[in-house]
């Protein structure tokens, strides 16, 4: 009688675990190639020169500024990196007036938007450059005009999973209508 050896013994096992590693391995890259990474690659707000601003709105009461607004544009570039087809939020503009060292006020501004379509939606590897417009009214204007000098400004988004971002707008430009 002949003996078995371990491998053709177990010939069918040691390959079914070999080819079920396999799958996991590509169906672990085929996710991940699939899930949209969506990153904001460019921002630039456009606002109106602090001067204009200071003589328009500033040391004004509340009642003065009714029926008034400050616009600010957004300019975005949006990219997916990847092959998966996902979305965000257009985001809203927070502006933020530092108290003190450890505390602020935060106003959020919605972009107004000519569609009814609130998010961007990106097919894997695509690109998209918007300008987004935002309206500044009453007392929030009250609170930028008179704290001007020292407003931070952010947006804040959600991805097409939930997942809430913030990110600092650095690049602020004068705004060339005004």
């Amino acid at each position: 009688m002949e003996q078995n050896s371990f491998w053709q013994a177990n010939f069918w096992g040691i390959l079914g675990s070999i080819t079920g590693a396999i799958a996991l391995t590509i169906s672990y890259l085929s996710h991940r190639y699939n899930t949209p990474d969506i990153k904001i690659e460019h921002l630039v707000l456009l606002t109106a020169p602090p001067l204009w601003i200071k003589s328009e709105y500033g040391g004004k009461n509340i009642e003065e500024l009714r029926n008034r607004y400050l616009d600010y544009t957004l300019k975005i570039k949006v990219r997916n990196s990847r092959g998966g087809a996902g979305s965000i939020d257009k985001p809203t503009l927070l502006i933020k007036i530092p108290l003190n060292k450890n505390s602020s006020e935060e106003i959020r501004i919605f972009p107004r938007t000519e569609v009814d379509n609130e998010s961007f939606n990106i097919t894997g590897g695509q690109s998209i450059d918007d300008v987004l417009e935002y309206d500044l009214y009453d007392e929030n204007l009250h609170k930028v005009a008179n704290n001007f000098e020292k407003l931070k400004y952010f947006i804040e988004y959600k991805d097409n999973r939930g997942k809430r971002y913030i990110k600092e707008i650095t690049e602020i430009t004068v705004d060339k209508k005004y």
